[in-house]
Order: C-alpha cells, then sequence, then structure tokens
C-alpha cells in the first residue's frame, strides 16, 4: 500500500500543471472564437461526463471527468445541418478560412506566449543558478592530481569568466584542444591549473553538441549524510543501529554531508567521548549515541574509528525475482567484494557485472553479522535505456545501492529591466522551442529510441518533483511542456489542431473544403494514433517503473 501511494503522490501536483495549461489552450482556442463572433456552445477542461458544469451567457463552462486534454465546442462546427441565415454569422462552419484558421492556431499559439509570460515571471522572481562548487573529487583521478579539491569553485575556463554550471560545461566542450585551464577560487586564495580532459558522447541527446568534454574524477555533487555502518562498529554492535543511516550531528555539529562528516571527526581527539546524532532515512526522528573513547590510542576520530563507510557500498534495494533476489541477497547487506577484487565504490561493482561474458557468474562477498560470505549469480541480459535515449543490452543482476548526493549549492538571480526580462523569456522560448524541435527530429530519424518517450504517469512525477524543490522549477516544468503542447499541436494528424489546419490549408489551394466525410474518416484514424500514443507512453512509463533491470 505505501509503495501505491507513493506512485500516486503526483497526482496533485499532475492535475495543477495539466489544468493550467489545458485551460490556457482552450481560452486561445476560445477568445479567437470570440473575436470572429462566433459562438462558444461548451468549454470544457477535460472529456467525458461533466462533473461540474454551469452557465454563463450562451456558453456552458464545464469540469469532465476525464482530465487528459479539454475542448472548446463552437456553433456550427462539425456539422452541414442546414443553419439558419440570421445565425450564420455565428456559426463556425460559414467563417471564412482564415478565420477558421486564426480559431485553430490560437490554442497552440497561446501555449507559446504563455511559456514567455512564465518566463519572464521566472526572471523577474529569481532564476535558479547552479555554481561551479566542486563536489566529491574521485582519488587518484586526474581531477584529484591536479590539485582540484572538494568546496573549489571553478571561475574561469581557458580565461572566459563563467557563472554557473552550464556554462562550465559549455567552455569545456569548446577547449581546442584536450586540456583546459581552469580558474580556482579556494577560500581568499586563486589559482589556475592546466588540466587534461576527456571527450565523450552527450548524455543528453536533445542538445545540439553531440560530444563533451570533461575532467575525469570531477562532479559537482556531493555525497550526503547517508551513510553505511560496520557491521563490526560500536554503533551497530552496543547501540542496535541499522546497517544504513543519516548522520545529522556529531557532538552538536551539523554535519549535511559526508565531507562534513570526515571533516568534523578530524577536529576531534579519539581520546575525547563522541556524540553521534542519527536519523533514519524517511523519517524526521533522530537519536544520539555515546561512542566510547581511548586512553590508549593516539590521533583524532575517523570515518574508520567510528565504522563508517560509504552508503554505496549497502544494498538498497533488491528487485523481486532478480537474479539478487534468487541468490539471497537483501537490503542492507554490506558489499565488500566483486569477484574477489574490493570494491570502495559503487562504479567498480557496476563495471564487474557490466563485463561478465553471457551465462557465466559472478560472485559477490557481502558482511552480515554471522560473518562474510560469498554469494553467486548469473546476471541476466537486460534492455537498458541510456541517458541518450539508445538501448543497450547489458549484464544485470538486480540491485540499487543506497545512495544519495546533493546538488552544488545555487543561487537566485532576477533579470534586471523590462527589455532584460522580455528578451529572457524570448530566450528561453526560442531555447526549449529549439530543443523539442530536436528531440522530434532525433525521434523521427531514430537516434533516440521510441521507448524514451514519457506519458502521463512521467508528467506526473515530474511535476511532483519539480513541486517539491520548489514554486519556480515547477514554474519551469509548466513552461516547458507548454512548449511541448504548442509544437505537438501543430503536428498534421487528424483531431490535433495541427490535422484541422492541414485541412483548412487544403481548402485554401482546393478553393473548397474538404468533405465531412474525409475530414470524419481523418478524425478516426487521429483518435486511433493518438489513443495508440497515449497507451505506449504509460506503457513506457510503468515498464521505467516496475520492470527496470537495474
Amino acid at each position: 500500500m505505501e509503495f501505491i501511494l507513493s506512485k500516486l503522490a503526483f497526482v496533485g501536483p499532475f492535475f495543477l500543471l495539466l489544468g493550467v495549461l489545458v485551460f490556457v489552450h482552450e481560452w486561445g482556442h476560445f477568445i479567437a472564437a470570440r473575436i470572429c463572433g462566433v459562438t462558444v456552445e461548451t468549454f470544457s477542461i477535460g472529456f467525458g461526463p461533466k462533473i461540474f458544469q454551469f452557465k454563463w451567457g450562451d456558453t456552458t463552462y464545464a469540469l469532465s471527468a476525464i482530465p487528459l486534454g479539454g475542448y472548446v465546442k463552437m456553433y456550427g462546427d462539425g456539422t452541414e445541418e442546414n443553419i439558419p441565415d440570421e445565425k450564420q454569422a455565428s456559426s463556425f462552419i460559414h467563417q471564412n478560412v482564415w478565420e477558421k484558421i486564426a480559431i485553430v492556431s490560437a490554442g497552440p499559439l497561446v501555449n507559446l506566449v504563455f511559456a514567455f509570460f512564465v518566463f519572464i515571471l521566472m526572471g523577474w522572481s529569481g532564476v535558479p543558478i547552479t555554481k561551479t562548487v566542486l563536489g566529491d573529487i574521485v582519488k587518484d583521478s586526474t581531477a584529484y592530481q591536479s590539485g582540484l579539491r572538494y568546496g573549489d569553485e571553478v571561475v574561469a575556463v581557458n580565461g572566459a569568466a563563467i557563472s554557473n554550471a552550464e556554462e562550465f560545461t559549455k567552455e569545456l566542450s569548446m577547449s581546442p584542444e584536450l586540456k583546459a585551464r581552469l580558474e580556482i577560487k579556494r577560500g581568499e586564495e586563486t589559482f589556475t591549473s592546466l588540466i587534461p580532459l576527456i571527450e565523450e558522447e552527450n548524455p543528453n541527446p536533445l542538445l545540439q553538441m553531440e560530444m563533451i568534454k570533461k575532467v575525469d574524477g570531477l562532479s559537482l555533487l556531493r555525497a550526503s549524510n547517508l551513510v553505511g555502518l560496520d557491521y563490526q562498529s560500536e554503533l551497530v554492535q552496543k547501540h542496535n543501529t541499522k546497517q544504513v543511516e543519516k548522520i545529522v550531528q556529531i557532538n552538536g555539529v551539523e554535519t549535511p554531508d559526508l565531507h562534513t562528516i570526515e571533516k568534523t571527526l578530524a577536529t576531534i581527539a579519539i581520546t575525547e567521548p563522541l556524540n553521534v546524532s542519527l536519523e533514519t532515512p524517511d523519517s524526521k526522528d533522530s537519536k544520539t549515541y555515546l561512542l566510547s573513547s581511548s586512553e590508549d590510542t593516539d590521533g583524532f576520530w575517523s570515518l574508520a574509528s567510528v565504522g563508517i563507510k560509504k552508503s554505496e557500498l549497502f544494498i538498497g534495494n533488491v528487485q523481486r525475482g532478480s537474479p539478487a533476489y534468487k541468490a539471497g541477497l537483501k537490503p542492507n547487506d554490506q558489499i565488500l567484494k566483486i569477484n574477489g577484487q574490493t570494491i570502495i565504490e559503487w562504479g567498480q561493482l557496476l563495471e564487474g557485472v557490466k563485463n561478465t561474458p553471457k551465462d557465466e557468474t559472478v560472485t559477490f562477498t557481502i558482511a552480515r553479522p554471522e560473518g562474510s560470505q560469498d554469494i553467486v549469480m548469473t546476471p541476466n541480459q537486460t534492455e537498458i535505456l541510456k541517458p541518450n535515449g539508445q538501448i543497450e543490452y547489458r549484464p544485470t543482476v538486480g540491485i540499487m545501492p543506497s545512495l544519495e548526493y546533493l546538488p552544488p549549492p545555487q543561487e537566485f538571480v532576477s533579470v534586471s529591466g523590462f527589455g532584460g526580462l522580455i528578451a529572457y523569456g524570448a530566450e528561453q522560448s526560442m531555447k526549449w522551442t529549439n530543443i523539442t524541435i530536436q528531440g522530434f527530429k532525433k525521434l523521427l530519424f531514430g537516434e533516440v529510441s521510441h521507448k524514451s518517450l514519457s506519458g502521463v504517469i512521467a508528467i506526473g512525477k515530474v511535476a511532483k518533483d519539480s513541486l517539491d524543490v520548489g514554486w519556480t522549477y515547477f514554474l519551469q516544468i509548466m513552461a516547458i511542456i507548454s512548449i511541448n503542447l504548442f509544437l505537438l499541436n501543430l503536428l498534421p494528424v487528424p483531431v490535433l489542431d495541427g490535422g484541422h489546419l492541414l485541412f483548412y490549408f487544403i481548402e485554401v489551394i482546393k478553393g473548397s473544403p474538404v468533405s465531412m466525410t474525409t475530414r470524419l474518416i481523418g478524425q478516426q484514424i487521429g483518435v486511433v494514433v493518438i489513443l495508440s500514443l497515449v497507451a505506449y507512453t504509460i506503457f513506457n512509463d510503468l515498464t521505467r517503473i516496475v520492470f527496470s533491470g537495474w
């Protein structure tokens, strides 16, 4: 039941998001029809049976049961019945073809205009900027060997000043060679470092750069205070804590991430007692435990002396029916080795499983209260949807790590001046329109798998996640989806606005309307196409939620 409720938590944000966008779209049709003198009989948010309605003037305003869209029903639309002469001026079918085109195109165009104004509102209230403050640096990596450390801020790349993560990625990728000169700010000190780069395929298939350059081992993310606890540690043995906990305080000092935990421990002599406050994941209740000091040991407390491990070395979830499930792996199992090789990070385990030949076994060495043991399993060959939208087949065993990362710090920067706001709204509208068109193009030509298509469930999840972060992000998602609706509705598919526009442009060319029979056949085909697409995208959503191979 808890699983089902967690998946339904998106319903409210989804209805809020879709309700606003449907209203905006249908209002475009409505206002254009009224300007042209056409009587609007029904303005409905949703389809099917009406659950609430009222009449004002000539129009019935309704909220209908199926919330996946809406409609405006105009007098004289979709009928060839004789309409009295005195009412033909208010009949849609009797308007000239250019007025019909204006009414039909108004819905999508208002979606675009709405996105433009939402972006202006975001610019006025403050645009989130991701700062280029470095997170966890992989030891012995290129970034580490080049002197980069946690908390450093990159302020320039190859002499070009940068202020956010997007500019950082762009400037790195524009480096003429596989090296870049980074200007780094560390506290009050500023220095430069010439750092080798690696080139790889852009994980975002919708951006124009096919290849990007990056620094090996560098990340803007940092591990949270979610940690794993060794079975032999005092916390587990004496205080019976769980194997995966959040450390929220040490001796009264708040510890929001693993780096702060390590740094705080290094300031406390091991001869002093340690008060560690733990919080169970998904719970706000914390408990404080006293750890023993030792007069016989020199030095300071450390991750090892407390028994703290990276949380990613502990299993978070095991997929039912997977090789790991059948072999007996369980949540909270601590992974020590894979095929005899000690692992210190999740990436090593992924590579070990990924490189397992077909039909051969892989051996996990795990720690449990009764001691370490080897568990042997044969990975499944699983279809994986890569970030770039392509399909990859590789071995999987069906486990997920207990892993939680924190994003880099952000600040909200307001766009100044009326002209600046207009320019920002236009820039963002054009940017996301171009990205969406590129996505359609890559889907059409098979550069991105059709399995990357998402439906109402994915939209609901995105709506919820963005609203959880803040209203600015929710508004951004609303504007982006509004642009998607603008373009989708212009596709020449009967039943969509683009299909109607196609018929009217044919009418312009041939000098007479397309026959009602042709239009009805086209609409039936369009309904089948749209319903099939909706069903397929929902299937994709469910597949990603339930049947992911991990």
